[in-house]
């Protein structure tokens, strides 16, 4: 797996699967196989994140200052069979 540093206005969209933090920067694993790596910014972003394993989520680095990481859920929507998607 290759890791690399999300850069500004970059997104990352998957299913997050592990979180690994070195006190520096944050390592997302998405089921994929792949993961990117963003600055830790606050000692709640990793409890963010860990509270994210096994959602499908989406992560934006930014330039805005105190929003410099947004996080969001994706939701899984059903379809007629039941399925999710």
């Amino acid at each position: 797996m290759t890791d690399k540093m999300l850069k500004e206005w970059q997104e990352a969209v998957g299913d997050l699967t592990e979180v690994k933090d070195d006190g520096f920067v944050i390592t997302l694993e998405f089921t994929t196989i792949w993961g990117v790596e963003v600055p830790r910014m606050t000692k709640d972003l990793i409890k963010k994140f860990k509270g994210m394993v096994g959602k499908r989520i989406g992560v934006l680095r930014t330039d805005i200052p105190g929003k410099e990481i947004l996080v969001r859920e994706i939701k899984r929507k059903k379809n007629r069979g039941g399925c999710n998607l």
